[in-house]
C-alpha cells in the first residue's frame, strides 16, 4: 500500500480477494489506512444459520419452479476478530432445487448487497488478464524482487510480443 500512497496520494485503495485473504491483519490494515475491501469468506456453520434465517421466509412452493437471487446483509464477528463486520450475502436457489447456495463477502464498503457481489466478482475477470500475460506474454518470469526492474523487464518482453 505504501508504494501506492506515494505514487498517487489520496487516492482511494479497494483490496478484492478470496477467502485467503480474510485475514484480521489484513482488514485492521486496511481499515486503519482508511481504504475499503470486499473479501469472500469461507462458509462455516454460524454463517450459515444467519444466511438459512434471511432465506427461509424467501421459500415459496411457487418460486420452486424459477431461479431465485436475493442479496441480504448482516453483522458478523468471527471468532478471530476484535469487532464485527459487515456481511454481504448472495442467496441462490437454481430452479427445481430446494436450497439456497450462500456465498458470503466481508466489505467496509457501504455499496448495495448487489454491487458490492458485483464488485467482487469482477475479481475474476481481473485474474484471466493476469493469466492472459502470464501466458502470452510470459510476465510469470519477472525475476527481481525490484519492482522498477520487473517494469523495464516487462515492458522488453511485451515490446518483443507486439513487433
Amino acid at each position: 500500500m505504501t508504494r501506492y500512497e506515494k505514487w498517487v496520494p489520496g487516492a482511494l485503495i479497494v483490496i478484492r480477494g478470496d477467502s485467503g485473504f480474510a485475514v484480521p491483519e489484513l482488514f485492521d490494515l486496511v481499515e486503519a489506512k482508511e481504504q475499503k475491501y470486499a473479501i469472500r469468506l469461507k462458509s462455516n456453520a454460524k454463517l450459515q444459520s444467519i444466511a438459512q434465517a434471511l432465506a427461509d421466509p424467501l421459500l415459496t412452493p411457487e418460486g420452486l419452479h424459477k431461479r431465485q437471487i436475493y442479496y441480504r446483509e448482516f453483522m458478523y464477528q468471527a471468532g478471530s476478530w476484535d469487532k464485527a463486520r459487515r456481511v454481504v450475502v448472495k442467496m441462490e436457489r437454481p430452479a427445481g432445487e430446494f436450497l439456497f447456495q450462500f456465498t458470503f463477502i466481508v466489505t467496509n464498503m457501504t455499496l448495495q448487497p448487489k454491487n458490492v457481489v458485483r464488485f467482487y466478482c469482477q475479481r475474476g475477470h481481473m485474474e484471466n488478464f493476469i493469466k492472459e500475460a502470464k501466458n502470452g506474454f510470459a510476465c510469470d518470469s519477472m525475476s527481481s524482487t525490484d519492482f522498477e526492474s520487473n517494469a523495464v523487464k516487462l515492458q522488453m518482453v511485451v515490446s518483443r510480443q507486439v513487433v
